[in-house]
């Protein structure tokens, strides 16, 4: 009776090995996984700097129960390297990422330089839709161009953290209000400097009396009011057409999504 348990145990065993699930395929086949770099251009495999983004992704998708995740790759091997949004279309459906997905394609060459695209599906398209990947492009361009690639990713993490934070709160995207202290310095210097050219124009002023009337200008006997009337000549009316905005929703196939990138 044991020896039968025994084998029956080993037999589940084999068979529960040779399921298909994230848990299994994981680590080997790059499957799922909230950060992957086939190029070794942005992080080495197992280094410092790999596990650190891999840790910071999958907290953000842990917590907001969506999955963050960027792959880098050579741009020889993704699908169209001239239409990033279906590349990253692609690979948001080949590595088996869940129906709430914020995902970013970088395509980095031997040369560093290449593109980008960030897809947002299910939760990931509402907590981040296209003015959010606007605003991330603006910031990403600066990094990748200077090769900051590690800064980008951080930076990618946290914004997209914050979309979803808001999005958990039932709030709509909003922009980041930037650099608040330089806009109060440019306030002050641009006070400053008004007042000072006030105070020049005031000294070049000629010191006048204050009157009560209009007496003291007029010479007597030179004005004679016999009539006045009001009379209106005409009106000029101008309208002008006010133009629809369209938005620049995701294309590319693989179904709504929210979709944006950029080059460096």
């Amino acid at each position: 009776m044991k020896k039968r348990l025994s084998i029956f145990a080993l037999l589940l065993c084999m068979v529960l090995s040779m399921l298909p699930g994230k848990a299994m395929l994981a680590y080997d086949d790059q499957y799922a996984l909230p950060f992957v770099d086939y190029t070794g251009r942005v992080a080495e495999a197992d280094s410092s700097t790999y596990n650190s983004l891999s840790e910071q992704l999958q907290k953000v998708g842990d917590t907001y129960s969506c999955d963050v995740a960027v792959v880098v790759m050579d741009p020889g091997d993704v699908l169209n390297l001239n239409d990033m949004d279906a590349s990253a279309v692609n690979v948001y459906q080949q590595y088996g990422y869940s129906q709430d997905t914020v995902l970013m394609l970088l395509a980095v060459g031997d040369d560093m330089h290449g593109k980008y695209q960030i897809v947002g599906y299910g939760k990931g398209q509402s907590a981040v839709p296209n003015e959010a990947i606007d605003y991330m492009t603006e910031k990403l361009n600066k990094m990748f161009k200077s090769q900051n690639f590690v800064g980008g990713i951080q930076f990618f993490a946290e914004e997209t953290t914050r979309c979803l934070q808001l999005n958990a709160d039932g709030k709509s995207y909003r922009k980041p209000f930037d650099f608040p202290i330089r806009i109060l310095i440019s306030l002050g210097i641009g006070l400053v400097v008004g007042l000072i050219v006030a105070l020049c124009l005031r000294g070049q002023l000629k010191s006048v009396k204050y009157s009560h009337g209009a007496a003291n200008y007029v010479v007597p006997g030179s004005m004679h009011v016999t009539q006045s009337n009001d009379m209106f000549l005409y009106k000029n009316v101008s309208r002008t057409k006010k133009s629809s905005s369209s938005s620049s929703g995701g294309g590319g196939g693989g179904g709504s999504h929210s979709s944006g990138g950029g080059s460096f």
